[in-house]
C-alpha cells in the first residue's frame, strides 16, 4: 500500500512509522538489550514521538557525501524500484527539506554522535560500537 511513496522517493507517513515503531517495540524479546531505529526517526513528529514516549536513548548520524551515497545507491544489488537517478534527486530533496531540520532537535535533546560513513562497512562499524560504548 505505501510503497508507491517509497518508490517515489516520498516518506511514509508518520501514522505508519508511529504504528510500525509500537508494533515492533511491543514485539521484542524481553531478554532484548536494547534497538536501533534505522532510518525511523526523518521528520520533527517523528522525533517528537520518540522523545515523548522514550523510545530512543542516543542518536548516530552517519555523514555521507552526496557523490559516496549516490555510487552506493546505484550500485546497490537488490533491485529496489527507487534506485535510479531522478527517484534518489528526490529522495535527496526530501532528507533537505524534512530531516535536515529534524538534526537540531535530535540533538538538543538526545547524545549524538556523529560519524563519518565514508569509510567501509568494517570501518564504520567500528567507530560506532566505539562511540556507542558498546564492547
Amino acid at each position: 500500500k505505501y510503497r508507491k511513496e517509497s518508490e517515489k522517493g516520498e516518506f511514509l507517513p508518520n501514522r505508519l512509522i508511529f504504528e510500525i515503531l509500537k508494533k515492533e517495540i511491543n514485539n521484542l524479546p524481553k531478554k532484548a538489550n536494547g534497538y536501533i531505529l534505522d532510518g525511523a526517526v526523518r521528520t520533527i513528529e517523528q522525533a517528537e514521538y520518540v522523545k515523548k514516549y522514550n523510545l530512543v536513548n542516543e542518536v548516530v548520524f552517519y555523514k555521507i557525501k552526496k557523490k559516496t551515497a549516490i555510487k552506493r545507491i546505484l550500485s546497490r544489488k537488490d533491485g529496489r524500484n527507487d534506485d535510479n537517478p531522478k527517484i534518489i534527486k528526490k529522495r535527496f530533496f526530501e532528507y533537505k527539506n524534512k530531516t535536515k531540520p529534524v538534526l537540531k532537535f535530535l540533538r538538543k535533546n538526545f547524545p549524538f554522535y556523529k560519524i563519518s560513513a565514508e569509510g567501509t562497512p568494517k570501518e564504520i562499524n567500528k567507530e560506532t560500537i566505539k562511540r556507542l560504548k558498546l564492547k
